[in-house]
């Protein structure tokens, strides 16, 4: 068994390593993650200690720079390399360094974002190399008949039809304007509204997978049908754990869902039942819908990992859960204030690793 690295030791060698350059904020132990502060360019970040500490690795915002130096090049004779292609032009009015992208119009008319780069590495135009390579006429005519079949109205294929992955816009016959993946199209040629509607309709109620003849809690057969509301929340949060830049498995309300559902049954005069069984369908129909209503009033949802996530509620519970409050935890988290919580829990972990193993 390898010996434990305590902090202290894990500072002096860090120091040895990188001269001073490094500060190390946060650290568990050498084989899990860490966090380091640059001196040099302020900038933070998370890696291994191990990586660090022991490999060498350093600041990633300084190493961009040194690379970025290393591989400059005049805005002059980067215009005058583009342009010696036929037919190729250089849009952009400056150049930082070979990775940032610069806007190059083709031949063609086509204009794409490109780094240096990858231009001097023999890249040229991607629509030019796509209508090229892939260009099939017999996907068109099987996505005018599945249109045809389905009762559904071509709109347009707005960047043009080139492959599988372009982009298709079609109308329903109740108006509903859907977009879609050619590829997604033909595996499920439908309005996707349509769909969200009919699922919702078919988990309502007693038709609903957590019915229990009346018994489920009213909020666990409403909240599943925020479906748009956890799309935009995701999307909003770049489909990553706002706390840690990493994969995330919730998404946790700001405002709880139970306040929003409070407001929801007083807005529509009902009196307060807990329970499914105890509302009609067409009550729950209405009350979902005002629910939705009332999500655009609050804060989307943000997206945190388990661990986080489970944190919070540890401390804040689960129920009048604010904006103000999450606010707070951050502020707790960064500084640190968890982290004896996290290292008991890995240790912990680790024993059972050690047990099982």
């Amino acid at each position: 068994m390898s010996k434990l690295i305590t902090k202290e030791e894990a500072d002096n060698r860090l120091l040895k390593k990188h001269n001073g350059n490094i500060k190390l904020l946060r650290y568990v132990n050498m084989s899990d993650y860490a966090t380091f502060e640059c001196q040099i360019c302020n900038y933070k970040w998370e890696a291994t200690a191990k990586s660090v500490i022991t490999n060498g690795n350093g600041c990633p915002e300084c190493r961009k720079v040194i690379l970025s130096e290393k591989h400059s090049f005049s805005y002059d004779y980067i215009k005058e390399y583009i342009e010696s292609f036929d037919g190729y032009k250089l849009l952009s009015d400056k150049y930082v360094n070979n990775k940032i992208k610069l806007e190059i119009k083709c031949s063609k008319g086509h204009v794409f974002p490109m780094s240096f780069d990858c231009f001097r590495r023999g890249h040229r135009c991607p629509t030019c190399q796509q209508i090229k390579h892939h260009l099939s006429q017999r996907v068109p005519d099987k996505i005018f008949k599945l249109l045809k079949e389905n009762e559904l109205e071509f709109i347009e294929f707005p960047d043009g039809y080139i492959n599988r992955q372009s982009i298709i816009i079609f109308k329903c016959k109740l108006g509903h304007t859907s977009t879609k993946t050619i590829r997604d199209f033909i595996k499920r040629p439908t309005c996707t509204e349509c769909t969200k509607i009919k699922v919702s309709e078919s988990q309502r109620g007693s038709k609903g997978n957590g019915w229990k003849g009346g018994t489920t809690y009213l909020s666990s057969n409403i909240k599943p049908m925020m479906i748009e509301w956890k799309q935009e929340s995701m999307k909003n949060c770049n489909y990553k754990c706002v706390i840690t830049g990493k994969h995330f498995n919730d998404i946790h309300h700001l405002y709880s869902f139970h306040l929003i559902l409070e407001e929801a049954i007083k807005e529509l005069s009902f009196n307060l039942k807990l329970r499914v069984g105890d509302y009609t369908n067409e009550e729950l129909i209405v009350l979902t819908n005002k629910v939705k209503e009332l999500h655009n009033k609050y804060p989307l949802g943000i997206c945190l990992c388990k661990k986080i996530h489970d944190l919070f509620h540890k401390f804040y519970g689960f129920r009048n859960n604010t904006p103000e409050q999450f606010t707070e935890f951050t502020q707790r988290y960064y500084n640190f204030e968890f982290d004896h919580l996290l290292e008991e829990k890995y240790k912990y972990k680790n024993i059972l690793l050690k047990k099982t193993g």
